[in-house]
């Protein structure tokens, strides 16, 4: 297991139009679209640990959507208390 050398921690998140990604977010954008159907879709995590798992999250999103939904970075600026 690799581990980073920095002390700031990174974390992945799905954004559509500048709003993180949550099922209920998703449900709205897809009533846009004229379909109820929700087969096969599997609601994204919020918060993703790794690059590659937040990838992998965007791929269950319907191809509709799939355009418009970016990955953000957010990273720790360090302990606050």
């Amino acid at each position: 297991m690799k581990t980073k050398s920095s002390s700031k921690m990174e974390l992945y998140a799905l954004v559509l139009d500048g709003k993180i990604l949550t099922p209920t977010l998703f449900k709205e954008y897809w009533k846009n679209y004229g379909n109820n159907d929700l087969y096969g879709w599997k609601p994204p995590k919020k918060i993703y640990f790794t690059l590659g798992r937040a990838k992998a999250g965007k791929k269950w999103i319907p191809k509709e959507l799939q355009d418009k939904v970016e990955i953000h970075r957010f990273t720790s600026s360090g302990k606050i208390e």
